[in-house]
């Protein structure tokens, strides 16, 4: 009898032992796999410059001055653009614009007439 609890404590400790090696595998297999835990930039690249979203907003808050190109090439959210006009959020053919009011901001026109703001990464 004495030998059977001790059995059965061991087998129940080997167990519990391998269940945490298990779960913290499957743990960092979600993160290293792109899973929801990560997040990622949505970001432009433009005349050699990283552009970063702030968000939206409506087309009377800043003084468009001209359009400086569109979205050539649209990349998986985790790669980061390498080339001009390539971006890991925007769609292709997304017209881009300067504006008056910051050189360090641009505006990207969505499809509902706002606008997305991407700053200058520095």
């Amino acid at each position: 009898m004495k030998y059977l609890l001790v059995l059965v404590s061991l087998i129940f400790i080997i167990f519990t032992g391998c269940s945490n090696d298990l779960q913290e595998n499957n743990d960092n297999n979600s993160s290293n796999s792109g899973g929801d835990s990560g997040s990622y930039a949505a970001l432009l690249k433009v005349n050699g410059v990283q552009y970063t979203s702030l968000g939206n907003v409506n087309k009377d808050k800043y003084t468009i001055n001209e359009k400086i190109g569109k979205v050539d090439k649209k990349v998986p959210v985790d790669v980061l653009p390498f080339k001009d006009f390539m971006s890991n959020y925007l769609e292709e053919g997304t017209p881009i614009f300067s504006i008056e009011e910051n050189t360090d901001v641009v505006l990207a026109k969505r499809e509902d007439e706002t606008y997305e703001i991407l700053r200058y990464n520095n």
